[in-house]
């Protein structure tokens, strides 16, 4: 499967939003990390003119004047990994709204994207809530190559900072259809991907409900059961079955 267009070469960067994306897998030359940060600054770019509102409406019982203050205090790029985090979880519920959600997006996804909190799938169901696919193209792009990234980093490297089963379940709680990305798990036959796979399986998939371990899949039954299709089908017993399971 081909590496999509970073803003300067392929598909991706022209494509109509709405369209599931195409979703990379085999990196190189480029590497998991390169692909995660030029998906990032594509988000900082795309998101550029959201600006950010004086005052972003919190709750006084579950925010602090200080915590206002840190959303202020430094350029986007440099507000504290804390400060953005403690924001995020309460995004659009006892926090500002979806405009002051756009604004941050990009800080948001990039600390998921380097660190395990907050979680990635509290933080990507917030983009449902915001209702990203009425944004402009270029904005739901900027996301789509972000998902991309992020899941590639999952299934493609030994140690991601959020392993395959949440980023699936995070990515889930954003998009209507996974299958692009479990599409891309399959296409990647490589022992890393093999690997996550496997461990997937074993510790996610819970035959007798017939349901995944992640609680947050109860909210996209829908998507749980494609992902539960994917995993029993022959195709996927098969090579779980040659990696010894």
């Amino acid at each position: 499967m081909a590496v999509p267009d970073l803003g300067h070469r392929g598909s991706l960067a022209h494509r109509e939003p709405g369209v599931a994306p195409p979703v990379p897998t085999l990196l190189d030359p480029v590497t998991a990390d390169e692909v995660t940060r030029a998906a990032i600054d594509g988000l900082y770019e795309a998101f550029a003119t959201r600006p950010l509102r004086e005052c972003t409406e919190r709750c006084e019982h579950c925010a602090t004047v200080e915590d206002e203050r840190a959303l202020h205090a430094a350029p986007l790029r440099q507000v504290g990994a804390e400060a953005m985090a403690r924001y995020a979880t309460r995004a659009m519920t006892t926090w500002g709204d979806e405009r002051d959600f756009a604004h941050f997006l990009p800080r948001i996804l990039e600390i998921v994207a380097q660190d395990s909190w907050p979680d990635a799938e509290v933080v990507l169901a917030k983009l449902r809530r915001a209702g990203w696919r009425t944004w402009p193209g270029a904005e739901q792009r900027a996301v789509e190559r972000y998902l991309s990234a992020l899941w590639t980093a999952a299934i493609s490297t030994d140690h991601p900072v959020h392993d395959a089963p949440a980023v699936l379940c995070a990515i889930a709680q954003a998009v209507d259809d996974v299958g692009p990305y479990l599409a891309a798990w399959q296409d990647d036959r490589s022992a890393v991907a093999t690997g996550h796979l496997v461990a997937f399986a074993l510790s996610e998939w819970q035959p007798r409900r017939r349901r995944l371990a992640n609680g947050f899949w109860a909210d996209r039954r829908a998507q749980e059961h494609q992902v539960i299709d994917w995993l029993t089908s022959p195709a996927v017993v098969a090579r779980l079955a040659e990696a010894g399971v």
